[in-house]
C-alpha cells in the first residue's frame, strides 16, 4: 500500500505506544511572511481522535461503512459502463481533460429524523479560469444543492477513489505483418 493514508498509518502504528496529541496546522489566520503562528492556526486533536484502523474486510466494518462501499463499488460499476459505452460523455474530452484521472467521492449523510442519504460526485478538470475542483468538494456541493438546510454534522463520512480510465484502441494499429 502506499499513498497519504498508508504513510498515515505508518506513522500512527509506530508513534501508538506514546500516544500523541496532533496539531494540524489549517487555513492559517496569519500571514507567512509575519514568521508567527498564533494559536488559533492549530487545531489540537487527541490520539484517539486521528487514530486510523488498518484496512479489514467489508463485513468487518460498521453498517455505515458498508452502506458507503457498495455504492461506491456500484459507483465505480456505472461510471465505468458509462465511459466504455461510448455513450453521450464528455469526460475524456472535456472533463477530465488536464489528467484523464477520475476520481469519485460517495458522501453519507445523516438527516435530523435518522435517514441517511447517499451522494455521488466526481473531480472536473477542466482548463478554465475557475480551476479544477476535487470529487470530495464536488458531493459536499452536490449535497448542500439538494438539501440547502445541510449542517455539518450532517455529514457523517466520504469515500474517494481513484480510478483509471480504460485504454482505447489506437486508431494508428498497423496491420498485422504477413
Amino acid at each position: 500500500a502506499d499513498g497519504s493514508a498508508a504513510r498515515s498509518f505508518a506513522i500512527q502504528s509506530a508513534l501508538r505506544p506514546y500516544r500523541p496529541t496532533y496539531f494540524h496546522f489549517w487555513q492559517l489566520k496569519t500571514f507567512w511572511h509575519e514568521s508567527k503562528i498564533t494559536d488559533e492556526d492549530i487545531e489540537v486533536h487527541s490520539f484517539e481522535e486521528m487514530e486510523t484502523v488498518p484496512p479489514m474486510a467489508i463485513n468487518q466494518t460498521s453498517g455505515e461503512v458498508s452502506k458507503l462501499v457498495a455504492e461506491m463499488i456500484q459507483f465505480r460499476k456505472d461510471f465505468l459502463e458509462t465511459v466504455q459505452s461510448g455513450s453521450r460523455s464528455d469526460l475524456k474530452k472535456f472533463w477530465l481533460r488536464k489528467t484523464k484521472k477520475p476520481v469519485l467521492a460517495v458522501l453519507l449523510v445523516r438527516k435530523p429524523d435518522g435517514t441517511d442519504i447517499l451522494y455521488r460526485g466526481t473531480n472536473m478538470e477542466v482548463s478554465m479560469p475557475t480551476g479544477s475542483l476535487c470529487a470530495e468538494r464536488n458531493v459536499i456541493g452536490t449535497a448542500l444543492a439538494q438539501n440547502p438546510g445541510l449542517k455539518r454534522e450532517d455529514l457523517l463520512m466520504v469515500a474517494v477513489l481513484a480510478v483509471t480510465l480504460p485504454e482505447e484502441p489506437s486508431k494508428l494499429q498497423s496491420p498485422p505483418p504477413g
